[in-house]
Order: structure tokens, then C-alpha cells, then sequence
């Protein structure tokens, strides 16, 4: 998979064919995920599940891009 992502990052390809769609779908994702937890979750543990995603996220990208 990772080497599939870099093939479609340096070839153009992604953000040619892959990026509109690939934000709108992750934007509708995470305001769906925000939406549902907002309703069950108080502030302080919304807080702590927004930053746990962030962490999670940040290292999922990070070892898909690394060189």
C-alpha cells in the first residue's frame, strides 16, 4: 500500500484523479465521527477522543509517506 500511495503521489496522479474526492470523503467521515460523539461524549473526553484521532491519524499518514 505504501508503495502504491508514493507511486500515485509522484506521478501526479493523485492529485490529478484521487484528491477532490479522497478530501470529501474524509471530511464527511470525520464530521460523521465528530457528530455521533458529540452526542455521547462530554467536553473533556470529546477533547481527549479529538486528540487521540489526531495522534492515530498523523502516524497512519506519516507511514504511508515516509521516504
Amino acid at each position: 500500500m505504501k508503495n502504491l500511495t508514493q507511486l500515485f503521489l509522484q506521478s501526479g496522479t493523485y492529485e490529478t484523479n484521487l484528491e477532490a474526492a479522497f478530501l470529501q470523503r474524509t471530511r464527511d467521515f470525520f464530521r460523521q465521527q465528530s457528530e455521533t460523539k458529540l452526542e455521547s461524549l462530554g467536553v473533556p473526553d470529546y477533547i481527549a477522543f479529538s486528540m487521540a484521532t489526531i495522534q492515530i491519524e498523523s502516524q497512519f499518514a506519516y507511514s504511508y509517506l515516509e521516504e
